[in-house]
């Protein structure tokens, strides 16, 4: 489950985010407060990799091009909202918009497996509704 940082930071901006986020460190940016990844589950873990199969496998049957990425990828969603999906699809289109070290349009489909509802209560202010 997320939790807030106790790094010491008024509300931080994207851009302040990103120049704070390093490789191995998983964490989201929810209206300017960093909520740190807690370890997933074997569950969560099992559950997000089939996902992604099964979403690839969809795409290449499809024949639909694009990307799929994983929880590893920063993807800017407003000014004081940065997030790491566990699963991202973004079409061909998308992908010419990507930064080094992040992306900058919300992806095209988005997968965010959850234990608990205290796990989505975070998330739920940037996707109101989302999995209901």
């Amino acid at each position: 489950m997320p939790t807030t940082t106790s790094i010491a930071h008024e509300l931080w901006t994207a851009d302040e985010f990103l120049d704070w986020l390093e490789p191995g460190v998983f964490a989201d940016l929810i209206d300017g407060e960093i909520l740190m990844h807690s370890p997933v589950s074997l569950l969560h873990g099992n559950l997000t990799n089939f996902l992604d199969r099964l979403l690839a496998a969809f795409i290449e049957h499809k024949g639909l091009g694009g990307v799929v990425h994983r929880e590893v990828i920063a993807v800017r969603m407003s000014q004081r909202s940065v997030v790491m999906p566990d699963i991202a699809f973004y079409t061909r289109e998308q992908e010419s918009l990507f930064q080094e070290t992040h992306i900058p349009v919300a992806p095209t489909w988005v997968a965010e497996p959850r234990a608990t509802d205290k796990c989505r209560a975070p998330y739920s202010r940037l996707f109101p509704g989302g999995g209901e």
